[in-house]
């Protein structure tokens, strides 16, 4: 059996156990009417590792958007996906970005963007490096989901979900399911949570969460496996028999 915690998970298979350590650090902020979004690592990230961002943008007329991520040590950033949704009050989006195989180090990670509200989390993973299956939705509710993905292509896979919501500072936010490690932040109008979920096997994923006042919401889910022979996660998939 599979056993599931906040930083990852034990899996047991014919007397072989083993564990996998998947977040490592998260780091958010969010601000009022600004161009760029900086957060500062509480630890120096580690070379190799996967940073994935979480962004979400508000304007009361006008769509915002990211032009770059960019950090300290010139790691490279790709946007994974990207959703916007228009109600009568505001215009919300929302954006993964990521950058795999790192160059680790201290210092900050930088979101450019548009003059909006932000909100922004970064977050520091070990054992994943590629980008797999992806998902987005909208709404307006207490219950955000993602939509769901295609099939994973792998049975271990890393799911972080970021969504974007415009309650404001007032919003509290719940990891649903099996997700956990969720955090969250706001300021006018503008909020965002992260949260996450180990995979053990393929198949369809859907991002889910709580929040705790309705709200127009704009939920995303990106999944990440590693590709590198050797690594912990063909080492996972190794134990448990699947093929590649």
């Amino acid at each position: 059996m599979a056993t599931y915690n906040q930083t990852g998970y034990t899996y047991n298979q014919a007397g072989v156990t083993y564990n996998q350590l998947s977040l490592i650090q998260s780091s958010g902020t969010a601000v009022l009417g600004l161009g760029s979004t900086s957060v500062v690592w509480g630890a120096n990230t580690t070379t190799g590792n996967l940073i994935v961002v979480g962004v979400t943008l508000t304007n009361a007329l006008t769509l915002g958007t990211v032009s770059s991520v960019t950090d300290s040590q010139g790691n490279s950033y790709t946007k994974a996906l990207s959703k916007a949704g228009t109600n009568l009050t505001d215009v919300l989006n929302t954006e993964i970005w990521y950058a795999a195989n790192i160059t680790g180090g201290a210092g900050s990670v930088s979101v450019n963007h548009t003059i909006d509200n932000a909100a922004m989390f970064a977050r520091e993973y070990m054992g994943f490096n590629t980008l797999d299956v992806t998902s987005s939705a909208l709404g307006s509710s207490t219950t955000p989901n993602s939509g769901t993905s295609s099939v994973t292509s792998q049975a271990a896979e890393l799911l972080v979900v970021a969504t974007g919501d415009d309650k404001g500072t007032s919003q509290t936010w719940a990891a649903a399911g099996l997700y956990g490690n969720m955090v969250g932040t706001a300021t006018t109008l503008t909020g965002l949570s992260m949260e996450d979920q180990l995979l053990v096997a393929t198949g369809a994923q859907t991002g889910t969460l709580t929040l705790g006042a309705a709200a127009n919401w704009v939920s995303l889910l990106a999944s990440f496996y590693n590709v590198v022979a050797g690594s912990a996660t063909m080492h996972y998939r190794t134990l448990l028999g699947v093929g590649f």
